[in-house]
């Protein structure tokens, strides 16, 4: 049980980290996080010291130290397994399988994906449920076992937008963009495309909506619509932000390509 002063100090504490994380500054988001890990120690709580090793696992999983963040995260992983945290077990599953899969050791990031989608087996818990499907989703398109891929997505879609999350029915649709685009299923996947597109306008995620638009005009393009396509890159071009500089010039060279050749 998580006392009241500890309670207080480990939100204040993790929010605090978790800006330094987002903002890129790791080290101090290391420092307070151990912070509150000795207090946790201290008082005995489990609970928050699997919370914080979890939390350090994603600071080392950000500097790309996959090795040290798994390790972080399989201490979490069993502390909450001992307290019989059905919720916070999943998550632990969940954030390994992520690991896994940034290694590139997909059939390992699968089985930890399973292993979470099966703990939340008829819990009320349906957001997790939803990540874990939509993981095992994007593992199998690794493997290349796009029916799976598929199906997964289009049962994570299905939970989320009965959540009304539209940052994450913006990010399964546009992945289902790509899986229909791979298998020339263009109408399909200019469909999944769209829906992307008018979720991340919702959340006002320009970068991702440059990026949408950037698909949907390269499968426009590539079939010849070029009018069409022109439309959707200059739009792309408009949302693009700095770190999108590489799709900015290849969007920009087919712009240049449409105008020369007359389309518009």
């Amino acid at each position: 049980m998580v006392g009241n002063k500890l309670d207080k100090s480990y939100k204040v504490w993790d929010q605090l980290s978790h800006a330094y994380i987002e903002s890129g500054e790791y080290d101090k988001a290391l420092k307070y996080l151990h912070r509150v890990l000795e207090e946790a120690k201290d008082s005995q709580d489990s609970l928050t010291q699997s919370h914080v090793y979890n939390s350090i696992g994603k600071v080392y999983y950000k500097k790309k130290d996959y090795d040290i963040a798994l390790k972080f995260r399989v201490k979490s992983l069993n502390i909450r397994q001992s307290l019989r945290s059905r919720r916070y077990v999943a998550e632990s599953l969940n954030d390994i399988g992520v690991i896994y899969q940034s290694l590139n050791r997909f059939d390992k990031a699968m089985e930890f994906y399973n292993k979470c989608h099966s703990l939340l087996d008829g819990q009320n818990l349906k957001d997790w449920q939803a990540i874990a499907l939509s993981n095992i989703a994007s593992a199998s398109y690794y493997i290349r076992d796009f029916s799976r891929s598929e199906k997964c997505y289009l049962k994570s879609l299905q939970i989320f937008q009965g959540l009304g999350d539209s940052r994450q029915v913006a990010d399964v649709s546009y992945n289902l963009g790509i899986i229909y685009s791979s298998q020339k299923e263009f109408v399909k996947s200019l469909r999944a495309y769209h829906k992307s597109l008018e979720n991340y306008d919702m959340t006002r995620n320009k970068g991702r909506m440059a990026l949408c638009e950037k698909r949907i005009g390269d499968i426009l393009y590539d079939n010849k619509q070029f009018r069409d396509a022109y439309g959707y890159y200059i739009n792309s071009v408009k949302h693009i932000e700095k770190e999108d500089a590489l799709n900015y010039y290849d969007v920009q060279i087919k712009i240049n390509k449409i105008e020369e050749s007359g389309a518009v």
